[in-house]
């Protein structure tokens, strides 16, 4: 840009003479002047502060029409953007982390137990009653995942019938006793799209002490998940070293 010119003048010599006067020259520093402080705010207050907002949303209501379209603008741009990242965390059928999002999660984690979680007979369910209705089950478990587990706790859906959740800091009494409530919270006689489907759910648990990488955590989480299937489904096992011991099994299932 050159010096020693006013702004006008530059603008000037940019473009045509007859498009050129004060009124737009004056917008102008006026959008340059909002946006400028409202960078400075963002910097010394942060963007997803309280604050900020507070601000923001002052700004927009004081400063000028051009401004405040334009704050309007960001405002929107920033919550389509917020909203894609959910969108890319989250998996589309039950709402809950997808694969991706839940390995992310679970790399920053150090103490804790993972658990693997597998429908039993699913394939049954969508060949003999149809995908939607299949659907209708996996949002099921999802549902009553949650509302066994804690808000804090990692809970996601790795892909097609199988889930995941890692709870931190749970000793080996309650993480058998989730393991339980696991199992038997998804073994439900419900009405889905009027028809009364049995659902059961096969169980792999897994220590996590820092020692092992996510990769490895899951496959032997999986491990543990295949022994409880082939020992009769509808139960849970822990993995690791102790992938011979058998949490819980339902009366009326024999191994």
């Amino acid at each position: 840009m050159e010096t020693g010119k006013s702004m006008d003048q530059i603008l000037t010599k940019l473009m045509p003479r007859a498009w050129w006067h004060w009124p737009i020259s004056v917008i102008l520093w006026s959008v340059i002047d909002s946006l400028v402080v409202i960078a400075i705010e963002f910097l010394i207050l942060g963007g997803g502060s309280n604050k900020f907002t507070e601000h923001f949303w002052i700004s927009m209501t004081t400063s000028t029409p051009l401004v405040t379209i334009a704050l309007v603008l960001i405002a929107r741009g920033e919550r389509l953007r917020r909203d894609a990242m959910r969108l890319a965390r989250t998996d589309s059928l039950t709402g809950l982390l997808n694969r991706g999002a839940f390995m992310a999660r679970l790399e920053k984690q150090t103490n804790g137990v993972l658990f693997m979680l597998d429908l039993d007979h699913f394939k049954d369910v969508n060949d003999g009653f149809g995908h939607p209705v299949g659907d209708e089950v996996l949002r099921g478990m999802a549902d009553r995942m949650r509302h066994l587990v804690r808000a804090t706790d990692i809970v996601g859906r790795l892909g097609g019938e199988e889930f995941a959740i890692f709870v931190a800091d749970i000793d080996t009494d309650s993480a058998e006793q989730l393991g339980a409530r696991l199992s038997e919270g998804v073994r439900h006689e419900e009405a889905y799209s009027g028809t009364a489907i049995n659902v059961t759910s096969s169980v792999g648990l897994l220590q996590a002490n820092g020692g092992l990488d996510t990769k490895r955590m899951l496959s032997e989480a999986d491990k543990a998940l295949y022994v409880a299937k082939a020992s009769g489904r509808a139960r849970a096992v822990w993995g690791g070293d102790d992938s011979s011991v058998e949490l819980w099994l339902p009366p009326q299932v024999s191994a």
